[in-house]
């Protein structure tokens, strides 16, 4: 899998023992959602790179990357996450 082709990326953030997540009005405007920091890749950015830049826009922090057990990788919106 080539994560630096993705149009996505984002982070779990865990502060002080919690973590960030941001709430808002879903697309229909009668609920609240709660989703991870993160949003569009720029063109020349890497992954890894939107995702820090992501992360401090959404939240002014400056994100330190730790590797995960898992990774998951959605494909195409809707499908099953691999």
């Amino acid at each position: 899998m080539d994560i630096n082709n993705a149009r996505t990326a984002g982070g779990y953030v865990l502060y002080h023992g919690l973590f960030v997540f941001q709430v808002g009005p879903i697309k229909e405007g009668d609920k609240l959602g709660v989703v991870r920091l993160g949003g569009h890749r720029e063109s020349e950015e890497a992954a890894l790179e939107a995702a820090q830049r992501e992360v401090y826009e959404e939240a002014s922090i400056n994100m330190i990357p730790i590797h995960s057990p898992e990774t998951f990788h959605l494909n195409v919106m809707g499908a099953n996450a691999n």
